[in-house]
């Protein structure tokens, strides 16, 4: 059972714990999604296991809900290191949005480093399988459904403020 911090609609903590996945109108959790991109401009993708509660099978990047008592870069990092199993390197991190949704705040981090797919170790229970891919394979699997929801959102917004940063 995973326990999470509630926050009001400026997410400002409202002093709960409460389950995940229990939401209640008025209130909010925090989500991190990390999106690691390389030099070839590639961006790390996994696909989630069709064990999973939410979206099995579907295309997503590293994340999950932020722990009670946990910061959003502190969950970033751990889900990172659950998931597939690397540690990053703080300097390369960036917080590149925030997002609020119908109960959830998603802080959206970019990492710019290459790996290799065999320096991953993925946690089965979550990820079958990982893959780089360029912005247009992306653009096709959201196009065919095959992605998680909240990407289809903001991935082109995440691929502007990468090209600013690169200007």
């Amino acid at each position: 059972m995973e326990l999470v911090e509630r926050f009001d609609n400026k997410r400002v903590s409202l002093n709960k714990v409460a389950e995940r996945y229990n939401p209640i109108d008025g209130e909010y959790e925090q989500v991190t999604h990390l999106w690691i991109l390389n030099d070839n401009g590639e961006f790390l993708m996994q696909k989630r296991s069709m064990s999973k509660r939410t979206l099995p099978g579907k295309w997503s990047v590293t994340g999950g809900a932020v722990d009670s008592g946990e910061s959003s870069v502190n969950g970033m990092y751990r889900e990172c290191k659950e998931e597939i199993g690397v540690d990053l390197n703080p300097n390369k991190v960036e917080l590149m949005l925030s997002i609020k949704r119908k109960h959830v705040f998603i802080d959206v981090y970019l990492d710019r480093e290459n790996f290799d797919l065999n320096d991953f170790k993925l946690q089965k229970e979550e990820v079958d399988k990982v893959e780089w891919l360029n912005r247009s394979e992306i653009r096709s699997l959201i196009e065919k459904g095959d992605t998680a929801n909240s990407i289809v959102k903001y991935f082109d917004l995440l691929c502007d403020l990468v090209d600013d940063q690169e200007t």
